[in-house]
């Protein structure tokens, strides 16, 4: 973006949109014929062995939560037959 501002500056304004499109278009071809396209800001590697360790605890989450959900089933019979008990 720098390279293209300072492109900017030098020729001024451009005649017409078309022109600007082919600075900046000519500037991507640059970037793309040269190392700087194959440097990676993120390492999907990472990603990957991230969600390798932490889909076993979604797994044992959603689990624990199945079983919560029948644990308050069950205590909810039993209060509602606690309360229809004699004193």
């Amino acid at each position: 973006m720098r390279e293209i501002r300072r492109r900017t500056r030098v020729v001024g304004a451009f005649p017409d949109g078309n022109s600007a499109i082919n600075l900046a278009a000519a500037r991507l071809r640059h970037i793309a014929g040269t190392r700087w396209s194959t440097k990676r800001y993120l390492n999907m590697e990472l990603l990957t062995q991230r969600n390798a360790m932490i889909e076993p605890l979604l797994i044992v989450r959603r689990t624990l939560r199945e079983q919560i959900g029948i644990l308050q089933g069950r205590l909810l019979v039993i209060v509602r037959h606690a309360r229809d008990l004699p004193e």
